[in-house]
């Protein structure tokens, strides 16, 4: 639990601190980072306070549409734009190629985290919680896993078709003209905010008595406020991804299952061809979790060294951080 706890605050945090970079895009840095950094805190807070699963249910799917016309934007002005981004032409004309190239230890290393931060699903235990048909997660998961396959597949590689080696993360920061990033970043901001409340929506929940619900506005403005230090700590975006993704994913994401499997079928993980292949399988999703674990972490904190010698900016600043 207090992992979980954990990672929630630190997710809140890096959605505060994109909203914060939003902000700055939108506005044309019209204040300081540290209080758009707060106006997301506030804003976040309010979208929080609701505590029922419809809200969180009506919350995800207005997030969703927002999203998908974000990413449709994105892709559509990557496309239409003579060339992408101002760096342009300085790493030469664009270009696409098969296999990953040679990135180096670190940000290979940190581009498989960054992959294994999208796919991974840490809150999947406590929605079957609340579902009021929990039998029906299966199907639930089945047709999330098959859009999210092809959602991330789809955008990848037309991104990359476009963008190759100018695309940066996120993609919209790869785009020339100004106001298309407005454009998708001002569809942006809702699931930006709306992921955030989600996660201190599950990480504070409490009773429904009077008392409860005190204790849940209390603890929703104590999660956010400690979440308002770590986006302002934890500046580059690439940063927290590759810390949740190494130091939680590889428990809740691989571990943890695996080893739920382990426990589920003890006593009989070798009866019958399937039951082997699959205890096989437990077995080394088991393993990639303590890879992610080991090596993730060390490769994240020499990111991090790397990013604060070079162009990230200091904590609690006031610098322009748009895109």
């Amino acid at each position: 639990m207090g992992m979980l706890i954990v990672n929630n605050i630190m997710i809140i945090g890096f959605h505060m601190s994109m909203g914060a970079k939003i902000l700055n895009t939108l506005s044309d840095h019209s204040t300081c980072t540290v209080a758009f950094h707060g106006i997301a805190a506030v804003i976040g807070i309010v979208v929080s306070t609701p505590r029922t699963l419809s809200h969180v249910t009506s919350m995800g799917v207005f997030s969703a549409v927002c999203m998908g016309i974000a990413i449709v934007l994105c892709l559509a002005f990557a496309g239409i734009e003579p060339y992408p981004g101002a760096k342009y032409p300085a790493l030469g004309a664009v270009y696409t190629k098969a296999g990953p190239g040679s990135p180096g230890l670190v940000h290979g290393f940190n581009a498989v985290l960054s992959i294994t931060f999208l796919w991974r699903q840490i809150l999947y235990p406590c929605f079957i919680a609340e579902m009021k048909e929990p039998r029906g997660f299966p199907k639930a998961l089945a047709a999330l896993t098959v859009l999210e396959m092809v959602l991330f597949l789809v955008v990848s590689v037309v991104g990359y078709h476009y963008l190759e080696q100018y695309a940066e993360a996120p993609m919209v920061g790869s785009l020339l003209d100004v106001k298309h990033r407005k454009a998708v970043f001002s569809f942006v901001i809702v699931p930006t905010v709306i992921i955030g409340a989600i996660y201190s929506n599950v990480t504070v929940k409490h009773s429904n008595t009077a008392v409860g619900r005190v204790w849940w506005i209390a603890i929703t403005e104590v999660v956010w406020a400690i979440g308002f230090v770590l986006g302002n700590v934890i500046l580059s975006m690439g940063d927290p991804r590759s810390i949740l993704s190494a130091a939680f994913d590889s428990f809740f994401g691989f571990i943890f299952w695996s080893a739920a499997y382990f426990h589920l079928y003890r006593g009989c993980l070798f009866k019958g061809v399937f039951q082997t292949l699959m205890t096989l399988l437990n077995i080394f999703v088991f393993l990639f979790g303590l890879f992610i674990l080991g090596p993730g972490m060390y490769t994240t904190v020499e990111a991090i060294i790397i990013d604060y010698s070079g162009p990230v900016k200091s904590p609690f600043a006031c610098e322009n951080n748009d895109l």
